[in-house]
Order: C-alpha cells, then structure tokens, then sequence
C-alpha cells in the first residue's frame, strides 16, 4: 500500500511539473488504479488492450501532463478531391468519426459518418449523416453519447460562414438522424461552432457579441420541447474565442484564439484554459505550441474522455483538413 501511494505521488508531482515546461493544462491522480488522469474520466485512462478494442484497467493510455505530440492527418479511405474537411468528433468508443466535407464530388458541405473496427485500424464506410437540405454549409457536428441528440451549425453561404444558425435533431433511435430544426433563440445572429458535452447537460459555441468572437453556453430547457436554453456568456474579451471543446466535467477547454483582418479570421491558434471548480471562472487561456502551425487557422474539434487525444481543423496544407494528435505514455 506504501509503495502504491508513494507512486501516486510521484506520478502527481511529475504531472505538475510537465505544466510547469510545457504550458499543458495540470492534472490528478485519483482512481481505483491509482492512474494518472485529466480530471476528466477515470474509466477511459486506460490502454487499448487488444484488437477487438478492449481496455486494460489500471494502466493509463497517456501521461495528462506531457504536451500532445505531432499532429497527423485522419485517415478515411473513399475521402478525395479538391475541397475541404472540418470539424472531425470521434465517438465515445472512438469507432466512428463525424465529420463536414465537401470533397469527393460533393456539390455542398455536408455531414458525414465513418467508421472502422478497432481504434488502430483507418476509417471507412463513408455515409450522409442528414438527408438533403439544400444548404451550403453544415458543420460542427457533435452527437450526445447514447446517439439521442445530434447538434450541428448551418450557414447559407459557403465560405463564408455567416448567418449561421444552430440546429438539432433528437431521435428515439440511436444514432439514426432526420432532418433538423433550428434551435430558436439564437443569441448573437451568427451561432456557430457548436460543441454538445457527451451527456448532452449543456451546448458550448461561439456567437458574435459586438465586434468579437465569444465563447457562450446553454443549458438544459425544462420541458421542451427544444432541447436547450441561454445559459450565460462564459469566455469573453478583446479577442476572438472560436471552437470550444470542453471536457464532460466542465473544468478543461480547449479552444480557437484568433487573429482578425477586416472581416475574415486569419490565424487562429489552439489554446486551453482549465478552473478548479465550475462555479469559478475560467483561467487565462495558454497556447498549445505543439498542436499549432505558424500562421495558420488550427481549431480543436474534440478531446477524447481520458484527455489523450485530441482532434484538429487546420489549414496547414494549404486546405481545410482534418488532424489526430496524442500525448506520449
């Protein structure tokens, strides 16, 4: 029992002291395992342990406290063209990817579903996630984790993206989607980005408020019959906040800082800002240099629960496309 605790211990202390160099956001240690995580899901801090996708309990996938590695392209066989790709959210199980494209000859950007076998293995079986809408642009979809509530933002023009709204389909039958309904009530007339916490207890996006980008939050509407309600501005300032990815426990996100020129964003960066507790406000968001191309936009689309991977929009190859990034063991 000494040696466990002393363990942990040490573990705690390396962790903080990665924040220190590295920037990265600080972690605990806690679990039955005694494993380090991202005070984020004690149960998915584990490794994959075999082909059929199963976990070893009690041995951590990934140190919380060391930066992410090199960022690499997501994989997904049948995806090809000019065009772009956006937005790519890995299910719960990391077996099915959602994602916007308007790529292999595609007349519109579209929301698409793919899949693969075990969490090593590339993605294919590429389907239309909505039936036809006529719009040119849908993006940003997040799906709850029981498949039951899907999010996404629209725009009538595509690029740009303006005038977007926020729309949503609930199914009864998991992971089966119709056509979508506005979410009324927008905030600021162009709603976008549009991230869903896995158990669907609150909406985070970026609308405009003035002349700025800002990060806001809605939360669950008693009765409905639309699923969600204006909660509160929750980062705001004289920068553009973009692309909130925000960790079920609502104590981590990751998000887009970016540049403006006239009316277009020109750079935006990958950053974090963490609290200790949710009644408090968030920290000054810090930059993730190892996720981040010089000059660029990089945007963060979705973290995995145990914080070990992490998903990127950039335009480092000239292109939208979508990237995969790990922290080392």
């Amino acid at each position: 029992m000494r040696s466990t605790r002393a363990s942990s211990l040490v573990a705690a202390l390396s962790a903080f002291l990665a924040y220190a160099c590295t920037g990265d956001p600080p972690v605990v240690t806690t679990g039955p395992s005694n494993t380090i995580d991202a005070g984020l899901d004690d149960a998915a801090s584990v490794l994959d342990g075999g082909a059929d996708g199963a976990v070893d309990p009690g041995i951590a996938r990934c140190d919380p406290g060391k930066p992410f590695g090199a960022a690499s392209p997501i994989g997904v066989a049948g995806l090809m063209g000019g065009g772009e790709d956006y937005s790519p959210r890995l299910s719960a199980d990391e077996l099915a990817l959602y994602f916007s494209t308007n790529r292999s000859g595609r007349a519109t950007t579209g929301l698409v579903r793919a899949t693969r076998g075990t969490k090593t293995d590339g993605f294919s079986n590429m389907a239309d996630v909505l039936p036809a809408q006529g719009v040119k642009g849908e993006m940003n979809p997040t799906v709850s984790a029981d498949g039951k509530l899907l999010v996404l933002s629209r725009s009538t023009a595509m690029p740009p993206l303006t005038a977007r709204t926020m729309d949503y389909v609930s199914t009864a039958t998991p992971f089966t989607f119709s056509a979508p309904s506005i979410l009324n009530g927008a905030f600021t007339g162009d709603d976008g980005d549009t991230f869903l916490l896995p158990d669907a207890s609150a909406l985070y996006f970026s609308g405009l408020v003035g002349t700025f980008r800002q990060i806001l939050r809605w939360k669950p509407k008693p009765g409905g019959p639309e699923p969600f309600m204006n909660d509160a501005i929750v980062l705001d300032g004289m920068r553009h906040f973009t692309a909130p990815v925000v960790a079920q426990n609502e104590l981590t996100m990751f998000l887009g800082v970016g540049v403006m020129n006239n009316t277009s964003l020109t750079t935006v960066d990958i950053h974090v800002t963490t609290r200790p507790t949710k009644d408090l406000p968030w920290a000054e968001p810090i930059p993730l240099g190892s996720l981040n191309a010089s000059g660029v936009m990089d945007a963060p689309a979705w973290i995995s629960a145990d914080g070990c991977v992490i998903t990127l929009t950039t335009m480092r190859d000239g292109a939208s496309r979508m990237y995969i990034a790990s922290r080392p063991r």
